[in-house]
């Protein structure tokens, strides 16, 4: 949560190679970002004191989504419109060949 900066519209990563890096968000992903956020803390009590953004509760308490669970959401739900569903990486190239296709622009 603390690598979250919504007003500046930025967010740091931690890319391949264990390299920083800090990556500009669309707008429209901010108020994505935000709702998201609400809701997060409303279905997940304690979620507000957690540094992870995606969290899950169990046996009441606030633990991190894992990337392979974020892995098995992602394909589970991109498999109702894909035969095998996609890969988070392959989803995430899809939307930015259809981004810039379509004019926008990647280089914020």
């Amino acid at each position: 949560m603390n690598n979250i900066h919504l007003h500046s519209r930025y967010i740091d990563v931690v890319r391949k190679g264990n390299k920083p890096d800090s990556v500009s968000v669309l707008e429209s992903a901010i108020v994505d970002l935000e709702r998201f956020m609400d809701v997060r803390e409303s279905r997940y009590p304690g979620a507000k004191k957690s540094p992870f953004l995606f969290v899950s509760v169990y046996g009441g308490v606030v633990r991190p989504l894992y990337r392979r669970a974020i892995q098995n959401i992602v394909n589970k739900y991109t498999s109702a419109f894909f035969r095998n569903g996609k890969s988070p990486h392959k989803l995430r190239y899809s939307f930015a060949v259809d981004f810039i296709r379509s004019g926008g622009d990647i280089i914020l």
